[in-house]
């Protein structure tokens, strides 16, 4: 086929050179045309009728690169989705998908993104890890289908953030869920969510008036770090940092009621609180609090703000070009005169 398609070529070259005088300029011009027609019909070829899995691959090729790029910090599936759950009853945090035979899927707990669970569908293994203190102990399940998270005789301690990440056809998927295991004992044993955005101030309240008796503890995370502590009778209003530093001089008291506030917040701010005041009865009350990152605030309004910009500067651009071009030509007209 390839013999017979330039044999037909030559022919029309010589056809050409018979009907009409050529000059050695349009030789070689007739030479790199025919040159061109023969490369183009080779790699045509090539491409559609001798490999068939070489075209497969190049589309693949093409949606992998699409997938990648539409799964950018803005999308959807970084939400972070509340979860409530009564303390001793299942809960279910839901991938919304059926496995796939090729999927990898992790699940991490707190903002450090400890590891508590893994899929590798193609391999059949579905592991569960707990993490150093022991909370989880033999309370974590992987649902078969669908790669859920199901936590059994929920602990207030499970409150939190978890994360699952879903790698799929070299695309990520990833879902966030902000946990709050409630109390049942009292209304004092619930976890309060509250949600700040980085770099805000927060105040987690104590609903209450400082008494004259009053001693008031503030606690962060497991093992219960003192924070921050008040005895009203001796007038005492004290804050203290954790081992690493995080909250310095970020802690302030309120002189009323004792809530505590916690000023230019930092994604690592995010976890438990509690505070126990101490008057006639002891009261617990424990906050689960959620910073988010400043970034995933520029949501998709500054990316079409951002676009927009960079058409109009493309159209600037290319209207310089156009004027340009024309005064050379007017100016060459001029000459020409």
């Amino acid at each position: 086929m390839m013999l017979w398609r330039l044999n037909q070529l030559q022919f029309l070259h010589q056809q050409i050179r018979v009907l009409f005088k050529i000059t050695t300029e349009m030789q070689l011009l007739i030479n790199f045309v025919v040159w061109i027609l023969l490369v183009s019909d080779l790699n045509f070829k090539l491409f559609t009728s001798v490999n068939h899995h070489e075209v497969i691959l190049k589309s693949s090729t093409v949606t992998n690169s699409v997938c990648v790029c539409s799964s950018g910090v803005f999308a959807d599936s970084d939400a972070v989705k509340s979860v409530t759950v009564m303390q001793g009853d299942s809960v279910s945090l839901q991938t919304n998908t059926e496995l796939q035979i090729d999927d990898v899927i992790m699940w991490t707990f707190g903002l450090s993104e400890t590891r508590i669970a893994e899929i590798n569908k193609e391999y059949r293994i579905f592991s569960t890890y707990d993490v150093l203190d022991g909370r989880f102990r033999d309370r974590l399940k992987l649902d078969h289908q669908t790669g859920s998270l199901i936590i059994t005789n929920t602990r207030t301690t499970d409150s939190g953030l978890y994360g699952v990440k879903i790698i799929r056809n070299r695309t990520v998927i990833s879902h966030r869920f902000n946990l709050t295991v409630s109390g049942v004992f009292a209304d004092s044993d619930a976890v309060k969510s509250v949600s700040v955005k980085e770099g805000d101030s927060v105040s987690v309240e104590t609903n209450t008036k400082l008494q004259t008796d009053d001693v008031i503890m503030w606690t962060f995370e497991h093992p219960e770090t003192l924070i921050a502590d008040i005895d009203t009778k001796h007038i005492t209003f004290s804050t203290y940092d954790v081992l690493d530093g995080r909250f310095r001089d970020r802690l302030k008291l309120d002189n009323q009621t004792g809530s505590l506030t916690i000023t230019n917040t930092r994604t690592t701010d995010s976890g438990l609180y509690g505070v126990t005041i101490r008057s006639r009865t002891d009261i617990t009350y424990r906050f689960n609090l959620i910073v988010s990152d400043s970034v995933h605030c520029c949501d998709s309004a500054e990316a079409v703000i951002r676009l927009v910009f960079t058409a109009l500067v493309g159209v600037a651009a290319a209207a310089a070009v156009v004027v340009l071009v024309y005064d050379i030509r007017s100016r060459r007209a001029e000459l020409d005169v």
